[in-house]
């Protein structure tokens, strides 16, 4: 736990997105913004449709619009 929570704060401070917010979307407890989607994504050198997939709002069989990976 303390692992995580050293990682989770890591993240807020090089994403700039505040803590609060980045335990939200990995309980799925909500979406978020798409902005602060990209900031995480692009901290974490991934994709947004990554971050949704670990956070548990989409499983990769989803089909997003626009995504080279399902065209």
């Amino acid at each position: 736990m303390v692992h995580r929570s050293l990682a989770r704060r890591a993240l807020s401070k090089r994403s700039g997105v505040a803590l609060g917010s980045i335990n939200k979307t990995l309980k799925n407890d909500y979406i978020p913004k798409i902005e602060t989607l990209f900031r995480l994504a692009q901290s974490l050198d991934t994709s947004h449709v990554d971050i949704l997939v670990i956070a548990g709002h989409l499983t990769p069989a989803d089909q997003l619009p626009g995504d080279p990976l399902h065209t």
